[in-house]
């Protein structure tokens, strides 16, 4: 197995990318017309929910996989990592040179994850080199070679051929941020069962964290407060947490419990930022935080996180990258397109 993933996106035939974690096939496909990348095919199929490299997947998740890969023709594929599998950091290595690069980054691997070197499987961006001090700075992405290995594994075994593989946040980074924007960036990115929170700067994510609360954990606030089913929870928060009515409000305060959850993340993150900055004179701090996925267009949900982090929040658009308008695309609602940001950005 190589040593780096994705491999280099200019040798890979994949058309389509797929996220399996959080209980859904999520899965995306560009084509290009007059010059322009052109949303082609997407959508959701619901399966048992698994991580992969963490749980060993049901008999009916497979199947349900292998159904999709046989109705997409069993193509080759970009797939996305939960980001709880991976580990990501920012470092400096004492070298400009390119080719060095790599090896200085193994020599001090173990001393920036708990996974052997001789079990890591890592990928890099060199975001800056300071040719005064003799150093590359370098974000990087780590993941255990039993994760890569169960998912190639398991795609194998549906009829889907895996050419790259990918961490949520590097993917959805690349989404959201238009290219050159080096400015240092807080993204919270809110899916159905977890949230990831990270960072980015120079363009390449420099820190991330994954927490167990979701759309889903929401949903039970909800639920839980007016005494209502997770169904009819749904349909409160459909009809009214994305209304600007004062009267709705109330949905909103039953969601505190999952949303202070996510700020007290949010904030942790933030805080080691900040922190890191003191020691390490290129971090810079942070100019806004971006929220994503669906849920993050809750009413109110901006303002609670511009409030309690002092921080100016930005809605984040997954058409940032591809430079089309939302209206453009009728057949994925803008709330919807809001969750596909990760799939997305895996084929930029």
């Amino acid at each position: 197995m190589k040593r780096a993933f994705p491999v280099p996106r200019l040798l890979v035939p994949a058309r389509l990318a797929v996220d399996v974690n959080d209980g859904r096939i999520r899965y995306f496909d560009f084509e290009r017309k007059g010059g322009m990348l052109r949303p082609k095919s997407f959508g959701q199929v619901e399966i048992p929910r698994m991580r992969m490299g963490a749980d060993k997947p049901q008999p009916e998740a497979r199947e349900a996989l292998a159904k999709f890969a046989a109705e997409q023709g069993n193509p080759a594929v970009r797939v996305i990592i939960h980001e709880a599998e991976a580990y990501v950091f920012r470092t400096s290595v004492k070298t400009t040179n390119p080719r060095e690069v790599r090896f200085a980054i193994e020599s001090s691997l173990e001393e920036n994850v708990p996974i052997p070197l001789s079990e890591a499987i890592f990928e890099y961006s060199a975001v800056r080199i300071d040719e005064k001090r003799g150093e590359t700075i370098v974000a990087v992405s780590v993941v255990s070679e039993k994760t890569l290995s169960s998912a190639v594994d398991l795609f194998r075994s549906a009829g889907l051929r895996p050419v790259s593989f990918e961490t949520e946040s590097r993917a959805l980074s690349r989404a959201l941020f238009k290219e050159g924007d080096n400015r240092a960036h807080a993204v919270l990115a809110i899916d159905a069962h977890h949230t990831t929170v990270f960072i980015v700067q120079d363009g390449a994510v420099s820190f991330s964290s994954s927490i167990e609360v979701g759309a889903h954990d929401i949903d039970s606030a909800v639920a839980k407060t007016f005494s209502l089913d997770i169904p009819a929870a749904r349909e409160v928060i459909r009809t009214k947490a994305f209304s600007h009515e004062r009267d709705d409000m109330k949905v909103f305060d039953a969601m505190i419990p999952a949303l202070s959850t996510l700020r007290d993340e949010l904030n942790k993150v933030l805080n080691y930022w900040n922190i890191l900055g003191k020691k390490e004179p290129e971090i810079e701090e942070v100019s806004d935080v971006v929220i994503a996925g669906s849920y993050s267009l809750i009413s109110g949900l901006a303002q609670y996180i511009s409030i309690t982090t002092k921080l100016p929040v930005v809605q984040g658009s997954v058409w940032t990258r591809v430079g089309i308008s939302p209206d453009s695309v009728p057949d994925l609602p803008y709330k919807d397109s809001l969750d596909y940001g990760a799939v997305i950005g895996s084929l930029l």
